[in-house]
């Protein structure tokens, strides 16, 4: 006889497991797109006051898909500092994608994050629940009234056209803002589904978001998930993001046929460096995917396409662009690579935290070599 099972409701076990949070009752509701609080990582935001990480009317079409996905905010984050107790964020249409295989708190969920930079440590995170479109949580109730510096990613994986914000913080509470980046420079990757943060836990794992944390620069996320595919379109949109100090193209894993590779790959070097005479290029290979232990045909597709990549720079750099640079991401993950992912491709916490730390010492180099540059040219 077939016996129906009890379905257990983990949260009357360990109330840890429950979303649902108190203690927003009293409190004065802000918008962050009123200053002091600063939006960072959404390029066109001061234009058009849009949760969005591309322009909603680009001057070309660009790929249906790559428009969509502009809508999911990675990379997004609200700054400010407040002396007040209690932070609460209510959050209404966030729009989450509902995916298998990443958690709805890195899906559609905000994580907090406090300190001044190169201190930031992480605090909470929105345990929402995803049935629901609204959703108003807690994210910190402290004893002690001082002033902090706040850091609230976006999600990653989300449809932002019709989301609304507010944080709600203690009446009479100090809003300041955040302590102002090293210089006005942004960082600009560009890539694929692993880029945009598939598939971390929380929005503060993406390695982008990692990296802000350690370089005090603004990161401007432009990973499409399945979608980025080096069209010289979307290269001409990426070119027109403002005060660029570096781009990142991390995009071989949507481009993985060596053929197209080979066309796409130097077509948008030649576009951003028309554009940008000087701008240095970091052009990163992708991680090793799982794949490569079993199938041989994919494992020797992978290694054409890191020599195209790799051959492409040092001829530039041959020819007089000094201003180029190649990272392996084969070797990022490690020799457990096979570790670091949910799938075999995208990253876990700990894969991402692995190419932060791979990437970080290439930032480091790029940035100190330029900031030598500029003080030789002013002389």
């Amino acid at each position: 006889m077939h016996m129906k099972r009890k379905k257990i409701d983990i949260k009357k076990i360990d109330r840890n497991m429950d979303g649902k949070n108190a203690g927003s009752e009293g409190l004065s509701w802000h918008s962050p797109k009123k200053q002091p609080f600063h939006i960072a990582g959404l390029p066109w935001f001061q234009e058009e006051g849009l949760y969005r990480r591309l322009p909603i009317k680009p001057r070309e079409p660009i790929p249906k898909s790559v428009d969509y996905l502009a809508n999911c905010t990675a990379g997004g984050q609200m700054r400010f500092r407040t002396d007040s107790q209690r932070l609460v964020l209510r959050i209404k249409k966030h729009g989450s994608f509902h995916m298998v295989h990443m958690a709805d708190t890195g899906q559609g969920g905000f994580d907090c994050y406090i300190g001044a930079p190169g201190k930031t440590t992480f605090c909470s995170a929105t345990k929402y629940d995803s049935k629901l479109d609204d959703y108003e949580l807690v994210l910190f109730k402290h004893d002690v009234s001082e002033t902090r510096m706040i850091t609230l990613n976006f999600p990653l994986y989300n449809d932002a056209r019709q989301m609304e914000i507010e944080i709600g913080l203690a009446p009479g509470a100090k809003i300041e803002a955040p302590v102002p980046y090293d210089n006005a420079g942004r960082i600009v990757v560009y890539g694929t589904s692993i880029t945009q943060g598939g598939c971390a836990s929380r929005p503060g794992m993406c390695f982008t978001n990692i990296l802000s944390r350690r370089i005090n620069m603004e990161f401007v996320n432009l990973g499409f998930s399945g979608s980025g595919r080096g069209e010289p379109e979307v290269a001409r949109l990426v070119a027109t993001v403002k005060r660029p100090a570096i781009f990142v193209l991390d995009f071989e894993g949507n481009c993985h046929e060596p053929e197209l590779l080979a066309i796409r790959f130097p077509e948008f070097v030649d576009i951003l460096r028309k554009a940008h005479p000087s701008v240095p290029i970091l052009t990163v290979s992708k991680i090793r995917f799982a794949s490569t232990l079993y199938e041989p045909t994919e494992a020797a597709k992978t290694d054409r396409c890191r020599s195209i990549q790799k051959e492409e720079v040092r001829k530039r750099i041959l020819a007089g662009d000094k201003n180029l640079y190649f990272a392996n991401g084969y070797e990022f993950l490690g020799k457990d690579f096979d570790e670091c992912t949910v799938d075999g491709v995208h990253a876990t916490d700990l894969g991402f935290l692995r190419m932060a730390d791979a990437l970080e010492p290439y930032l480091r180099k790029i940035l100190a070599k330029a900031t030598v540059s500029a003080v030789k040219t002013k002389r």
